[in-house]
């Protein structure tokens, strides 16, 4: 079907039954308060930065998950108000933020 269309025989209509995507605005994306806690390691994250400040590699650490699970939680309880930032901490040459719980 494909090639016949690209030799100008028929046009190429796409099937009835094909998946269409929906374009989701920014706004739905972001974390919602009473949405954020689902995770039980994300509450785990909340908890210890509760108790002392932390950066995402520390958080990691401490709960043995990677460095980049510990970002994506704390960025989520930041855009849900429930982590600050408060400081960068300069690593190999780059700032990292730390984070305190709110």
């Amino acid at each position: 079907m494909v090639i016949e269309h690209l030799l100008g025989l028929t046009p190429l209509n796409r099937p009835a039954n094909a998946p269409v995507r929906r374009v989701t605005p920014l706004q739905e994306k972001r974390a919602k308060p009473e949405e954020v806690k689902r995770s039980a390691s994300r509450e785990d994250v909340h908890r210890l930065i509760c108790t002392k400040t932390m950066s995402a590699a520390e958080v990691g650490e401490a709960l043995a998950i990677s460095t980049k699970a510990a970002a994506a939680h704390l960025r989520r309880l930041e855009e849900a108000g429930q982590a600050l930032r408060s400081g960068d901490v300069t690593v190999n040459g780059r700032k990292v933020p730390k984070f305190r719980g709110s």
